[in-house]
């Protein structure tokens, strides 16, 4: 007997078909790959979060949220930064999804705050 799954990728979700040979004959089969279920979080909490004004934002999801997640939740998050201008002050929305629930919360992009310079200078009375 020879079994043949050269044409089934199990790393993608899809239908593929494999051989059986035996006795000279050869047999078809279908193997379905079905995507693996997500961990059942309840929430997500997200960070209000602060950026100057030209300042890069995280590419991390951990950086936008408040719980520890286990890598296999993270990886499945869907980040979307979009909407945020790092060159303009002001509020933006941000939004992450996860297993067919979306979570938005705001970023603020400030100006850096001026300090003067105070200088003082003294005279030498004769």
């Amino acid at each position: 007997m020879k079994l043949d799954t050269s044409s089934v990728n199990i790393n993608e979700v899809g239908n593929y078909t494999y051989t059986i040979t035996y006795n000279k004959k050869i047999y078809n089969g279908t193997v379905s790959i079905t995507p693996k279920a997500l961990p059942n979080v309840d929430n997500i909490t997200l960070n209000n979060l602060s950026f100057e004004v030209g300042k890069d934002l995280p590419k991390s999801v951990t950086d936008y949220i408040k719980e520890n997640l286990p890598l296999e939740v993270l990886s499945a998050i869907r980040l979307d930064i979009s909407n945020v201008d790092t060159s303009t002050p002001g509020n933006y929305l941000y939004s992450i999804s996860y297993n067919g629930k979306l979570y938005t919360n705001k970023i603020t992009i400030f100006e850096p705050k001026l300090t003067k310079e105070v200088t003082t200078k003294t005279q030498k009375e004769n």
